[in-house]
């Protein structure tokens, strides 16, 4: 809707059966209560209005899910909100809100809540109840304190809460949260690596390529874009299917994936010729025009340097070499491990990163010697010989 509607008519409560209600970016400032009548609502988005308070009729919509009030001006909540029991995301960004009510406590199916830039000074204990948060934003606010109810949150994976001038025991607690979600994260992003390359090496069904394709791309995904996400699904769904189908046991690994993404680019002063990457696949075409690597690669369509080098980035979710480091090393997968370490190199590829790698390796290899136990590394028998290869592989790695 437009700009222009400062109210709604009492004659709204009549659309009992309307399930979803959006007036984002009008001109509203108080709401009916023959809202409350709209008991079939699950989405109702309120956006950037001048609301400044809410009825307690609110509290009616116990069937509503998703309730966006953010960028408005409210000052407070009425107590009522706290029935909406089956609320999964709230959020409350924009406004000035200062406190929130204890009530929030009651909300026990909310999954994401935002709150930034509210001018919160504190908050309630009973937040600590929303045990099936898994995100969680407050940046921008005035809290000095993180109630230590906060560690009842242990299905959080994503916590922000730059910008607010915790004292010292609140920014350890902070801290603390924010290493424990960086670790669980990552451990399940080595998951989603380790289903991609079972995919790479193993026979498959199409499902079972699409589950993991599907599963590692939208947790990995840096485009706002859907339609950009799902090119980015299909590139890597047809490069997988090419080194599975077409590549030396050798090649079907992770490092090379990365590769082959990287084979998408064009460089400075050869924008006139085509991409490494079509050349691969039209030289597949020739060969076998209903490959099905063929199938996904045409659905990805045009590329461009841009989308690239996002997939890149996306493809390399893991991050540092710090991260794999500090947080799979236990895993004891050594030819994971060794792919995502040189994958996630990038930029940041130097030679602590690498001695560090070498003696790891070494470290395995010594205690499978002593043990008896075998561990793999990057499609290699790990022994002395081969970690020195590795090491100067890595070490000429430019990318």
């Amino acid at each position: 809707m437009g700009k222009q509607l400062t109210n709604l008519p009492p004659e709204i409560g009549n659309l009992t059966n309307l399930t979803r209600l959006n007036l984002t970016d009008s001109d509203l400032t108080e709401l009916p209560p023959e809202i409350g009548k709209l008991a079939n609502l699950t989405i109702l988005n309120m956006k950037k209005n001048n609301l400044t308070k809410l009825p307690p009729e609110i509290g009616k919509l116990t069937n509503l899910k998703n309730f966006n009030l953010s960028e408005n001006q409210l000052n407070e909540l009425p107590a009522e909100i706290g029935k909406l029991t089956n609320l999964t995301s709230l959020d409350l960004s924009g406004n000035n809100l200062t406190e929130l009510l204890i009530e929030i406590g009651d909300m026990t199916s909310l999954t994401e809540l935002y709150l930034n830039n509210c001018n919160l000074t504190k908050l309630p204990k009973e937040i600590g109840y929303l045990t099936d948060l898994t995100k969680l934003e407050l940046r921008g606010n005035h809290l000095t304190i993180l109630p230590i109810e906060f560690e009842n949150l242990t299905k959080l994976v994503d916590f922000r809460w730059e910008g607010n001038p915790f004292d010292e025991q609140s920014l350890k607690r902070a801290k603390r949260i924010k290493e424990r979600l960086l670790q669980d994260s990552i451990s399940i992003l080595f998951n989603y690596y380790k289903e991609l390359h079972t995919v790479l090496t193993k026979k498959h069904t199409e499902k079972d390529l699409h589950d993991a394709v599907f599963t590692f791309t939208s947790s990995t995904n840096k485009f706002t874009d859907y339609d950009k996400y799902q090119k980015y699904y299909e590139l890597i769904m047809s490069l997988i299917e090419y080194l599975y189908n077409e590549a030396p046991d050798d090649e079907q690994n992770l490092f090379m994936v990365a590769e082959l993404i990287d084979a998408g680019i064009k460089e400075k002063g050869y924008e006139k010729y085509e991409r490494d990457l079509d050349i691969l696949f039209s030289m597949l075409e020739e060969k076998d025009k209903n490959h099905i690597a063929l199938k996904h690669y045409y659905k990805a369509g045009s590329l461009s340097n841009s989308f690239i080098e996002t997939c890149r980035s996306s493809f390399s979710a893991i991050g540092k070499p710090n991260n794999v480091f500090k947080y799979v090393r236990e895993q004891a997968d050594i030819e994971i491990l060794a792919q995502l370490i040189c994958i996630s190199f990038g930029d940041n590829s130097n030679k602590s990163d690498i001695d560090r790698l070498s003696k790891y390796l070494i470290g395995l290899y010594n205690n499978s010697q002593k043990t008896g136990k075998p561990v793999k590394s990057i499609d290699l028998k790990i022994n002395m010989f081969e970690i020195e290869k590795l090491k100067s592989f890595w070490s000429g790695c430019d990318y």
